[in-house]
């Protein structure tokens, strides 16, 4: 059997308890709360409408899977990792919601990938990607997702024109930036933001385009990804 553990609530009890009604009178004398052995103490209990009791608020669980059978407004902590994740993102469940993608983010940090290396391609009038590709995030569920990438390129040409796109897998960037590179010494930042629809295992990566003959180099590439919902 579980232990009991006693909320003493700081309001007198009533005079007629015929005057309360019954609930009332439980918050007025106590709130005795099943807690089964080994739960930790100092949690808030929370109503269960269905059971009629007070229970210990459930802690969100964690792990690299999201629960097959999840109920509505369970929350869980997605991480790739368990011992060193590189993301630790929070969902909560919404069973009422008309999307396929039922859990919805409700807080952590985004992702961040950085290709430090400054790379180059002489490749004219086509999307590429670099010798390092991306930078890239693959997508763990399916869903939709919140990326910003950030890059600066040089051409060895003055005014040439490059562009700069986050793509799904090696598909052209539907948002794109673009601007006239003030050759080999100037140069042209460059910030995308962008919401896309992804299945898992697909690629949110960074693509480039040089728009003349010459060379064209991009450095200091980062991307953050952080989603909106998932399945």
């Amino acid at each position: 059997m579980p232990a009991t553990t006693v909320y003493q609530l700081p309001y007198p009890a009533a005079t007629d308890p015929a005057d309360v009604p019954a609930d009332m009178q439980r918050l007025a004398n106590r709130i005795e709360v099943a807690v089964a052995p080994g739960t930790a103490g100092g949690q808030i209990p929370v109503w269960d409408n269905t059971a009629k009791v007070w229970a210990p608020r459930a802690q969100p669980s964690y792990g690299t899977t999201l629960p097959a059978s999840p109920a509505d407004g369970q929350e869980h902590v997605l991480v790739d990792s368990t011992t060193n994740p590189t993301y630790t993102w929070r969902f909560r469940f919404n069973a009422s919601s008309s999307s396929a993608y039922k859990w919805e983010f409700v807080g952590g940090a985004p992702a961040f990938v950085q290709v430090g290396s400054q790379e180059s391609t002489t490749t004219v009038a086509t999307w590429l990607n670099l010798t390092t590709i991306g930078p890239q995030f693959i997508a763990p569920r399916a869903g939709d997702y919140l990326a910003l990438a950030n890059a600066y390129g040089v051409h060895s040409v003055s005014g040439t024109t490059l562009s700069f796109g986050i793509a799904i897998n090696d598909t052209t960037p539907s948002i794109t930036g673009a601007g006239g590179a003030a050759g080999a010494n100037g140069f042209t930042a460059q910030m995308i933001q962008q919401r896309a629809t992804v299945v898992a295992g697909d690629a949110l990566r960074a693509r480039y385009y040089n728009g003349a003959a010459g060379t064209a180099q991009w450095g200091n590439r980062q991307l953050c990804v952080t989603p909106v919902r998932v399945s």
